[in-house]
């Protein structure tokens, strides 16, 4: 039997605890020794190695020496000898670095002999190194502390060793040669004081570190306050902003140490505490108006309980913005286009607005436009008449407030209406009522046509042309009247004066016109020639020229048969609708059958408010009426006695054009 000085080893293989007097353990020998005399021990040990070692002989008959692990107790190596000896091998003891010897007879059974043995047996597993502690983490916790991991940091760790917590081992996790972790559970931090903590590494070799001392320490209340800047709902979208968390022991002197978690919306910011307790955070607001919820807590730290301050629920007002309004023009004609520009600015950060801008011309909208680079433009051509008051209303977007622009007025007036030509351009006398269309420009729906000084009643079609009913009353006898067309205020006014020719209702021997050539084209200061054929009955013939250009005049040669136009280098380059009336002098008194229809006028309008009786009296002074016209025009005596010659004219009319370049 051997010793280590805890265990008890005997040459049977057993292992025993000599202080609860238990078995704890067995090896496996397989030799036979019968050694009987005192202190003639067949086995021995080397715990710096960690090998117990055992001498005697197999049931075959050689001598062998095996070697066990004192932890594993397990066979790490054995040596046989070549020789057979009797079963007395005794005073097994260990030399040197390999090195082991034994007694046992020699060839003479009775003359004992000393066997030394170097094997690599002996010097087969190396001894464990010494562990060395260097730190541990955490170096302290709070009294009452749950479970926590303890992080050892030296040198010189093997995976089967252990931290020991208070000497006692704690479940260890290998992490390197230089690292172990374990759990200390929460019972361990029960009361304050010290707990020693230390590293074993077991045989061979091996053993314990130098111990280090781990404080349990009991902890102070804290409180912790948390603050923004800028607050009180200056948080603008996209801007940037500053939280703090101060903590403060609330007794002792101590200035708490740890971390601040930071919560902002879902995100979450770990950030330590500097040397006066104070935790700062910089973030950047979000990019859409709304709410933030903002808050903290204390994670607490050895000596230190942890805290919550109140949290914090920001509003974050979107960025203020103005809106500028500008036009193309202020004052314009009506119909005519007109540039609305809207700038939006923001009041703070590069950011340009988005969204839209609406345009308004008092309460009534003009368009909406979406802007780019914070600007909209609108192109319009629908401001009505007078004065408007333009505006730009910006919506706002998400990160941008809504603004509305300065009002800017326009001023629009009615176009002046310009006449350029007529259809028909002339009728005869005694005709029956028809539909005159003026075709021109700058007409607008309270645009009227005048024929000479009154009004008709006009349809505006466009704005290039309105038309009119003209009625008999207009056209009972020949003459030539003034066209225009009137246009209200604001702007407006009277058009040019176009002539209109109403013909004769007869012309005698005189007939229309036959233009061959109707149209003509000239530079300015030249002739156009219309050639022209009239009836051969038709003797003596003027000619007059309505609606001719500035600087232009018109004469007719019948040897030429031809109305010639000529121009001036005053005459403004146009196309012009010319009519061309032909007066015929013809001898004798009209007819009084050509004023038959005008004398019976009045008769028709009596007849509508006067009763039978009246109608034939109103007839009576009629036919009287046309018999004197007839006696006067057919020739009568004069004062002296003479009789005089009659005249009279009838009319009849012809339109070409004429294009001034």
């Amino acid at each position: 039997m051997i010793s280590d000085g805890t265990l008890l080893y005997t040459s049977a293989g057993q292992v025993w605890n000599p202080t609860t007097q238990v078995e704890v353990g067995t090896f496996p020998v397989t030799t036979i020794n019968d050694t009987s005399f005192p202190n003639m021990r067949n086995l021995t040990l080397d715990t710096a190695l960690g090998q117990l070692y055992v001498v005697g002989y197999d049931t075959t008959g050689p001598v062998e020496i095996k070697a066990y692990g004192m932890q594993s107790h397990a066979v790490t190596g054995a040596l046989t000898f070549l020789f057979n000896a009797p079963p007395e091998e005794t005073n097994l003891v260990r030399w040197g670095k390999d090195g082991l010897a034994f007694i046992a007879p020699g060839a003479n059974t009775f003359n004992p002999s000393v066997y030394l043995v170097r094997s690599s047996i002996v010097a087969g597993q190396q001894a464990n190194p010494i562990p060395v502690l260097n730190s541990i983490s955490p170096g302290t916790v709070n009294q009452g502390n749950p479970a926590f991991t303890i992080t050892a940091n030296g040198t010189g760790f093997l995976s089967s060793s252990v931290i020991e917590w208070n000497g006692s081992a704690l479940a260890t996790t290998y992490v390197s040669s230089q690292q172990l972790t374990a759990i200390v559970p929460a019972v361990d931090m029960v009361q304050a004081g010290t707990a020693q903590v230390s590293v074993f590494s077991p045989a061979p070799g091996g053993g314990n570190s130098a111990v280090t001392d781990f404080p349990i320490v009991a902890p102070v209340s804290t409180a912790a306050s948390l603050s923004i800047v800028p607050g009180g709902g200056a948080l603008i979208t996209g801007s940037s902003y500053a939280l703090t968390v101060a903590v403060t022991a609330l007794s002792g002197n101590g200035v708490p140490t740890g971390n601040v978690v930071f919560t902002i919306g879902s995100a979450m910011q770990t950030v330590a505490l500097n040397a006066s307790g104070i935790a700062t955070f910089t973030g950047t607001a979000p990019a859409t108006a709304g709410s933030l919820s903002i808050s903290a807590a204390y994670q607490g730290a050895p000596g230190f309980l942890a805290s919550t301050p109140n949290p914090l629920n920001e509003t974050v007002a979107a960025i203020a913005t103005t809106t500028a309004l500008a036009t193309s023009s202020q004052q314009l004609l009506l119909g005519a286009q007109v540039t609305l520009t809207a700038a939006v600015t923001p009041a703070s950060g590069t950011a340009m607005p988005t969204g839209s801008l609406s345009f308004y011309s008092g309460s009534s909208l003009l368009g909406t436009e979406s802007l780019s680079n914070g600007a909209a433009i609108l192109n319009t051509s629908a401001l009505p008449a007078g004065s408007n008051l333009l505006t730009a209303s910006y919506v706002g977007a998400s990160s941008f407030a809504p603004s509305n622009s300065s009002g800017v007025t326009v001023a629009v007036n009615n176009p002046l209406p310009a006449i350029a030509n007529l259809s028909p351009s002339f009728v005869s006398a005694g005709g029956a009522a028809f539909t005159l269309t003026v075709s021109g420009s700058g007409f607008i729906p309270a645009s009227a046509l005048y024929w000479g000084s009154t009004a008709l009643v006009t349809q505006y079609t466009s704005a290039t042309q309105l038309t009119a009913q003209v009625t008999t009353t207009e056209i009972a006898s020949a003459e030539i009247t003034s066209i225009t067309v009137q246009t209200p205020t604001p702007g407006g006014g009277t058009s040019n004066l176009v002539q209109f020719e109403v013909d004769s209702a007869t012309s005698g021997s005189a007939g229309a016109p036959s233009f061959t050539t109707l149209t003509a084209t000239v530079t300015h200061g030249l002739t156009a020639s219309y050639p022209v054929t009239l009836p051969s009955s038709v003797t003596d013939v003027s000619v007059s020229c309505l609606n001719l250009p500035v600087g232009a005049t018109c004469t007719y040669s019948a040897a030429a048969g031809a109305v010639t136009i000529t121009t001036s280098a005053t005459t403004p380059a146009g196309t012009y609708q010319i009519t061309v009336v032909f007066t015929e002098t013809l001898p004798g008194a009209a007819t009084a059958i050509v004023y038959l229809p005008i004398l019976l006028l009045p008769l028709l309008f009596a007849r509508i408010r006067l009763g039978a009786r009246q109608v034939g009296f109103m007839a009576f002074l009629a036919l009287a009426l046309v018999l004197t016209v007839a006696s006067g025009c057919g020739g009568g005596s004069s004062g002296s006695g003479q009789t005089q010659a009659s005249t009279h004219v009838a009319t009849s009319s012809g339109v070409v054009t004429l294009t001034v370049q």
